[in-house]
């Protein structure tokens, strides 16, 4: 009996010297792949910053004169491929974020400000879909018009995931009226895998630090 226990005891030892084993490359695994994404986001910032820039001035231009609220972030969140209810696996998506708000005083000020294509959508709940300026989708946001005093649109400006300031500040004080045009565009949709921690599931392997680029000097 008793060296039955001893060799349960190695078999035991054994597994959970695998468990510790396995879980440890991932997460020195993820360390580094964490860094290489960091690197490669920075490298798309590069060419991606100074054209989000560039497409601001353009709209700035266009409405002919200065946007009262404007700012560029970095949003990086985590996606999962599934299975089923089971994750199967991660993904670090990260993009690079626009918005540019002008506020105005009647619709019919809202509806001339820029110059849209495709299609409008009628008022509801204080948002109005004005229509899209290449691919960034442009708003009438009436916040009093809202049932609640926050249009679902503007709730959209606050993104899920977590964001990292690239120029200009976030508002949170919104009132009246406002054309408010939205851009993004993606960085980075990369593959992180899973760690096991939970054995039979599959963990986050970067956990909750996302790969956020060096924003451009």
């Amino acid at each position: 009996m008793r060296t039955l226990l001893k060799v349960l005891a190695g078999l035991l030892a054994l597994v959970v010297v695998g468990y510790l084993g396995v879980n440890l490359v991932a997460v020195i695994g993820a360390h580094q792949q964490r860094g290489d994404i960091a690197e490669r986001v920075s490298a798309e910032l590069e060419s991606a910053v100074p054209a989000a820039l560039d497409r601001h001035q353009e709209l700035v231009d266009a409405a002919g004169r200065d946007a009262d609220v404007a700012w560029v972030e970095q949003v990086c969140d985590f996606a999962t491929d599934d299975g089923g209810w089971i994750v199967q696996n991660y993904r670090e998506v990260c993009t690079l974020r626009s918005v540019s708000a002008w506020q105005v005083g009647s619709d019919v000020e809202a509806r001339g400000l820029l110059t849209v294509s495709g299609d409008q959508q009628a008022a509801y709940d204080g948002c109005e879909r004005l229509g899209t300026i290449g691919e960034a989708e442009v708003s009438h946001v009436d916040v009093d018009a809202s049932s609640d005093g926050e249009p679902s649109c503007l709730r959209l400006l606050r993104p899920v995931g977590e964001t990292h300031p690239v120029a200009g500040e976030p508002t949170e004080s919104w009132s009246g009226r406002w054309v408010v045009v939205r851009d993004e565009q993606p960085l980075v949709d990369e593959d992180i895998g899973c760690a096991h921690w939970s054995v039979l599931f599959c963990d986050n392997p970067f956990g909750d630090e996302h790969a956020f680029g060096d924003v451009p000097g």
